[in-house]
């Protein structure tokens, strides 16, 4: 096994090997560095810098950055991979624990391995999601070894790391009702089993327990003074923001293209979960599995959106029982190499060298963005210790210019109303406008007073990231405002960058 594992572990380095020398593969991992920078300056969550997220993937940032560099991403890829590759290995041992085969149980590690990688380049990028599902994976690991032997040990883990999911998104909460439902499904009993003091004692326990990280993860901000922010742009802006997409992105379009696509390209998983569902429905691993796939794939339909990396919250499930049902057959080449060797040579060649890829098929406008804040940073009006300001989603300009950010608002969506998703799915972009936060407006001009910007950065000349549809000119007072006290500096690809008159 150790030459199966060294094997498997140089096959996943190989897979990634794009993120070590590409250090930002997605508009989002700049945001998370942004928030991450700010807790290293000593600045308050959800006060210093805003975001819908609980804190969890802005202190896995804080962390890598504070042991290897304040802008160190390959680390912060290398992490992630150490992730992926940890829970490949936790599903081998869940299969093989639960199904007694190691043809089985190598098949569902290579399957979680391979699959999280054979999407759109920018799949690589650490992710909410991609470290969510670590601890949603060791959660259902110990669940399932509970189910198995009845130990307290693997229970009290469980909900413990399920906590802890939940710390880095929301949505991770759904996996709360794998316990009950399997335990309906797999008992002799059936719904009888509603009826006993046994299930729901259990079932209060693993909920009072998956509450202690969130409660400590609470108790934290409110000593900080700021549990009332995240309240109001966490939890409720989380619900804001499933419904501002629910309501203007075209949900079924959405469904038939990313579903379809995520289908098409791992259909070699799902001709195994077929092969699963006909072959070994009642083995407690598969009802096992099969819920929590279901269940997993809930979260990847709420807002409308599908991004790619949502569909990674299914994978594990996924690739569990992809893993059971291929065992039973014997591949032909034609399905190896369709199925698997052709998915991992596409992607892997479109990001082998991703500057060409994004040339060619422009998305988020990340090397304008690099490009932008490398010629300010060299202007040689520009210092770093001076405070800016980005109109748009375009944080990158923070990231790769050292600027500090003036506001909380590290991007304008609040502010303007946009709403975030599939630019071909708007289905009413006229009303994106109405989702603009009056309260976010009073905190952006309290930050502009506090903390007022040598720089102000526009993006929406550019058209970066659609902020074409939010111009300032549509917001009066901050035109007037702008046009009193900055002077345009320069024009740079289209961005709009000006200077505070007297700075």
């Amino acid at each position: 096994m150790f030459f199966w594992w060294a094997g498997l572990f140089a096959f996943t380095l190989l897979l990634r090997v794009a993120s070590f020398y590409t250090p930002i593969l997605d508009i989002d991992e700049t945001q998370f560095a942004g928030f991450a920078h700010v807790l290293m300056d000593g600045g308050l969550p959800y006060l210093h810098s805003l975001d819908t997220k609980p804190l969890g993937i802005y202190w896995f940032f804080q962390l890598i950055f504070s042991l290897f560099g304040r802008t160190n991403m390959v680390a912060v890829h290398f992490a992630t991979t150490l992730l992926y590759f940890f829970g490949a290995v936790l599903l081998y041992r869940m299969v093989f624990k639960g199904f007694q085969c190691q043809k089985s149980a190598k098949w569902a590690s290579l399957l979680f391995l391979v699959f999280t990688t054979t999407s759109v380049p920018k799949i690589l990028s650490t992710s909410i999601n991609s470290v969510m599902i670590f601890w949603l994976i060791l959660s259902a690991y110990f669940l399932f070894l509970y189910i198995q032997s009845a130990e307290k040990v693997p229970f009290v883990l469980s909900a413990l790391f399920l906590g802890v999911a939940l710390i880095f998104k929301y949505n991770a909460g759904i996996q709360i009702f794998l316990f009950p439902f399997t335990l309906i499904l797999i008992s002799p009993k059936k719904l009888k089993i509603l009826v006993t003091v046994k299930f729901w004692m259990e079932q209060i326990a693993y909920g009072l327990i998956l509450c202690i990280p969130f409660l400590l993860h609470a108790l934290y901000l409110h000593h900080l003074g700021v549990l009332d922010e995240f309240v109001l742009w966490s939890l409720k802006g989380s619900g804001a923001y499933i419904s501002q997409g629910s309501q203007t992105i075209s949900f079924f379009r959405v469904f038939a293209i990313r579903v379809g696509a995520f289908v098409g390209i791992s259909w070699l998983c799902f001709y195994g979960l077929s092969l699963a569902l006909r072959k070994r429905l009642q083995n407690p691993l598969v009802v096992f599995s099969v819920i929590w796939l279901v269940l997993s794939f809930i979260p990847v339909c709420v807002g409308g959106r599908f991004y790619p990396h949502y569909f990674l919250q299914i994978l594990p499930a996924l690739s569990v029982l992809g893993g059971v049902g291929l065992q039973t057959v014997r591949l032909k080449k034609a399905h190896l190499i369709l199925g698997l060797f052709l998915p991992i040579l596409v992607f892997w060649t479109l990001r082998f060298d991703y500057p060409f890829f994004l040339k060619h098929f422009p998305n988020m406008d990340l090397y304008l963005q690099k490009s932008v804040a490398q010629n300010l940073k060299s202007d040689p009006e520009f210092n770093p210790k001076q405070k800016m300001f980005v109109w748009g989603f375009a944080t990158g300009l923070y990231f790769w210019s050292g600027a500090k950010a003036s506001s909380r608002f590290l991007w304008a969506d609040l502010l303007c109303g946009r709403t975030p998703g599939p630019k071909y799915a708007r289905a009413k972009r006229d009303l994106e406008s109405q989702y603009k936060n009056p309260k976010a407006w009073k905190r952006f001009w309290d930050d502009m007073r506090a903390n007022t910007p040598t720089w102000f950065v526009d993006t929406s000349p550019a058209k970066v990231m659609q902020y074409q549809y939010f111009p300032i000119s549509a917001h009066p007072k901050l035109a007037a405002w702008l046009k009193e006290h900055y002077e345009l500096h320069k024009v740079d690809q289209g961005v709009h960058i000006y200077k505070r008159i007297g700075q």
